[in-house]
C-alpha cells in the first residue's frame, strides 16, 4: 500500500494533511468532550 503525502501550508510551512487531520481530530475530540460535559452539567441540575 502506498501511501501519497499531501501538503498543505500552515503558517507558510508545508505541512503533511495527515499531521492536520490529526490535529483537527484531537481539537473535534477536546470540544465533543467540553461539549458533553456542560449538557450532562445542565442535565443533572434538572
Amino acid at each position: 500500500m502506498i501511501t501519497k503525502l499531501f501538503l498543505c501550508t500552515v503558517n507558510g510551512e508545508k505541512v503533511p494533511y495527515e499531521f492536520v487531520i490529526a490535529e483537527l481530530k484531537q481539537i473535534k475530540a477536546h470540544f465533543d468532550r467540553n461539549l458533553t460535559k456542560r449538557f450532562f452539567s445542565k442535565f443533572k441540575k434538572n
